[in-house]
């Protein structure tokens, strides 16, 4: 249809691309309709050129930003676990979570895009499936925790930082993020958040400047205008 296209390309992708011989020569192929790959990723970004497609790092306008809130007050760890499937349970690293919550007996950890049946037995989980409001969730929350085993940067890192909380994450380089890549370092880094709490004002800053969606919408209109 003589249409331009850009293809933005996402965690699942990647993984797809990598773990499946059916999709990455079937993605090596379209590569000749496509005007321009993008991601928000740096991660992705490296992975898909080492697979010989070429991509620029340009994120989408799809983040919800909330005003930096100063933490004065908080009642429960926030926790990313989607359980729809055991095998999203266990790319999220349901594992370390069970440890963690049970390493941690006197702290509330909320666990949201979860149904509860692997936590059953444990007192101090409540978790959610489905939150409506997620800004009274961030405001209440001391750090959250996102451990997907391998993607790109999650709205909820986003999410998070603009707030001002702090983010654990892993497999990522977003700036301001706490990084841990084993339980360890995950024990270590909340024991030291939860003795230590305090406000993410650089994290805050860092996305409300280069992910305000005005500013991608523009950068985004002009990667159109120079493929035309």
């Amino acid at each position: 249809m003589e249409k331009k296209i850009i293809v933005s390309w996402i965690g699942f992708d990647i993984r797809r691309v990598k773990d499946n011989l059916f999709w990455r020569l079937t993605s090596k192929f379209l590569l000749k309709f496509i005007d321009a790959n993008i991601t928000d990723d740096e991660f992705v970004s490296q992975e898909l050129n080492e697979l010989g497609i070429s991509v620029r790092k340009q994120p989408l306008p799809v983040y919800s930003l909330f005003p930096f809130q100063k933490l004065e007050d908080w009642n429960h760890v926030l926790i990313y676990l989607p359980d729809f499937q055991l095998k999203d349970f266990k790319f999220y690293q349901g594992n370390l979570i069970k440890k963690l919550v049970r390493d941690f007996p006197n702290v509330k950890f909320l666990i949201t895009r979860n149904s509860g049946k692997y936590f059953q037995d444990d007192k101090n989980v409540e978790c959610i499936s489905w939150i409506e409001n997620m800004h009274e969730v961030y405001e209440k929350s001391l750090a959250v925790i996102r451990l997907p085993m391998h993607d790109a940067t999650g709205a909820t890192i986003i999410e998070t930082l603009s707030i001002g909380r702090t983010m654990i994450a892993s497999n990522t380089n977003f700036p301001f993020c706490e990084k841990i890549t084993n339980y360890d370092e995950l024990q270590t880094c909340l024991k030291h958040i939860i003795e230590n709490p305090k406000s993410n004002f650089d994290g805050s800053e860092y996305v409300h400047n280069n992910y305000n969606n005005s500013n991608l919408a523009e950068k985004l209109l002009q990667l159109c205008y120079n493929i035309m």
